[in-house]
This record gives C-alpha cells, sequence and structure tokens, in this order.
C-alpha cells in the first residue's frame, strides 16, 4: 500500500523498504529524523471497528508493548546525532504508550534529549504532556476530528552530523547505457536532474542528488520501490509505466496528451472499453483537468489501456 501511495504521490525522491527493524539498525546514524508508528493493541480504531474490538485482550496489549520497545531501539540506532525521534501508536493504554518511552528512556539513558517546543493550540483538542523528555500528544476520537492516536517526539543528543558509510554490499541497482539514457531522458522535463538505474526488468530515474542514498539504502535493506518507475525497453523504445505519468517532472512532450471529461477518466481509472478514435496511434498520455492519469497505446482501431490493475476503481 505504502509503494502505491508514493507511487501516486508522484514526487520521484521516496525510497521504500521492507524488513524487521533490525536492518534499519545496520543504517547506523543515518537518518535525519525516524518516525516509528509501531504496530498496537488498536484501542483508536475501536470506535469504527468491531474487529479491533474483538481482537483486542491483555495478553495482546503487552506482547505488543515488548514488539514496540524492540523496533523502537533498533529504529534509534539509525538515527543521526540530533536527529528527531517520533514514536507513535493507534491506541490509549499507558502499557505501549509512556510505558514504552519509560522503557526506551532507560535504556538510551543520555542518548535521548528534548526536542524543539511543539505548540499544540487548545482549539485542535489535543492533549498534550511529558514523559521524561518526551513531548507527548493524545488525540482522543470525542476531542478531535478522527480515530485515536497516541504520538511522542524527542531528538538524539549530540552535534548535527550525518555519517556517510560506503557500500559494502552489492546493490541491486545496474547502470544503463547511453543508448537507454537517451530515450529515458526524453520522459523527463529536466534529464539533466536525473539519474537512471535498472533493478531487474524494470527501469528507475531519481534525482542525481539522491541516487548514492538509494544506492546504499538497496545494498543493505529490501528497497521495494524508489524514485520513479519508468518502465521497460523494447525495441530500443520505452513502454511507460502507470507511475511515470504520475511524475511531478514528467514531460508532455514525450507522446501525445488527451486530457479527458470526467466520465471518461472514470472509464479509464476503471479499465473499461474507450472510443480509439480519440487517440493517435501508438502510446497516448491520458489527463483529465490537465492532470496526468496514465498512459493508453491505440492500436488500429483498439486502445490497451496501460493503467495498472492493481489501482483500477472496482465499483
Amino acid at each position: 500500500m505504502l509503494a502505491d501511495n508514493v507511487r501516486k504521490w508522484g514526487t520521484g525522491n521516496v525510497a521504500v523498504t521492507c524488513g524487521d527493524a533490525a536492518r534499519a539498525a545496520a543504517m547506523t546514524e543515518w537518518f535525519d529524523a525516524v518516525a516509528v508508528d509501531a504496530p498496537c493493541s488498536g484501542e483508536g480504531m475501536f470506535r469504527k471497528s468491531e474487529e479491533a474490538r474483538q481482537q483486542w485482550s491483555e495478553a495482546a496489549v503487552v506482547m505488543c508493548a515488548e514488539r514496540q520497545v524492540e523496533i523502537a531501539l533498533n529504529a534509534f540506532r539509525a538515527l543521526r546525532r540530533g536527529g528527531i525521534f517520533i514514536y507513535s501508536t493507534c491506541t490509549f493504554n499507558r502499557t505501549e504508550d509512556e510505558e514504552v518511552l519509560r522503557r526506551i528512556g532507560a535504556e538510551l539513558g543520555d542518548e535521548l534529549c528534548e526536542s524543539a517546543d511543539v505548540d499544540a493550540d487548545a482549539s485542535w483538542g489535543v492533549v498534550t504532556g511529558r514523559e521524561g523528555v518526551f513531548r507527548t500528544f493524545r488525540f482522543f476520537p470525542h476531542r478531535v476530528e478522527g480515530e485515536g492516536m497516541f504520538l511522542a517526539v524527542a531528538r538524539r543528543a549530540g552535534e548535527a552530523e550525518r555519517v556517510r558509510e560506503s557500500r559494502n554490499r552489492r546493490s541491486v541497482l545496474s547502470a544503463v547505457d547511453a543508448r537507454t539514457t537517451k530515450e529515458l531522458s526524453r520522459w523527463v522535463a529536466y534529464p539533466e536532474a536525473m539519474r537512471f538505474m535498472a533493478a531487474g526488468d524494470t527501469l528507475y530515474g531519481c534525482y542525481a542528488g539522491r541516487y548514492d542514498d538509494i544506492a546504499l539504502l538497496s545494498s543493505r535493506m529490501a528497497v521495494i520501490y524508489s524514485g520513479v518507475a519508468m518502465g521497460q525497453i523494447f525495441k530500443g523504445t520505452l513502454r511507460p509505466d502507470g507511475a511515470l505519468a504520475l511524475f511531478a517532472d514528467v514531460s508532455r512532450e514525450a507522446v501525445p496528451c488527451r486530457d479527458l471529461s470526467a466520465q471518461e477518466a472514470l472509464r479509464f481509472l476503471r479499465k473499461q472499453d474507450m472510443d480509439a478514435a480519440a487517440f493517435e496511434q501508438g502510446v497516448n498520455m491520458v489527463t483529465c483537468g490537465g492532470l496526468p492519469l496514465g498512459f493508453v497505446k491505440r492500436i488500429g482501431a483498439r486502445v490497451n489501456n496501460m493503467y495498472p490493475n492493481s489501482l483500477r476503481i472496482l465499483k
């Protein structure tokens, strides 16, 4: 789900990883900020979820608290000195909230210190507090617009610096040749600001200033999505990935663009049949109100909808 959301955001500067928190600890003092949205007993979901109410138990609370401490301590090791540490749950009990903060504080000691003040206007309905060096914020469903959650923030002590590590494992990324680079470059508005790479049979692009970070993450963790998925090359021509259309710096000059009405856009997003006469032969970018949605390919009197099956609207 997170990777799908990153594709839709189209920022091109995000990497999504998957794996145990212990793998994050290997990125020693590397991140500027670490946010631990810990798995919890889900009390904040009780109002809207019968399943959450049925699954709750005291044993689950204890189990979650143990897991939360382990995850938080591992994640903290990846935070640079001076960086911001955020801990959150969607539950209310103190065992998983304040008590976990106490245990984290006892383990880390002087490595933790207070963050800068965080203003919370009284009109927001957020209940603020303190637990050691942590500033805490409780969001109760009857006081805020939304479900319940708990959040706390502190800072890692020390001077603000970031440890730069060399890659000591083989990256899953590989370079692309000059011909491929030329083809990919015509699909982005600022090719000089981009760097292109291959992971398996899919080509990706990222901003050049972020490439080293993505390469390092790929050598240490399981990266399931990064930058922007551009697609695959067939006979020297890119078959674009749907994510490329949503990229903030996609070029509108690479292929013809067709702006759809709201009704036509819904047909596209549902992967329903579309009128071929509306499109030029070959790949077309489709937009609605000027905003890109994806691609279609017209072949004669037939239109292949290239919108990802996993994202299509079912109703």
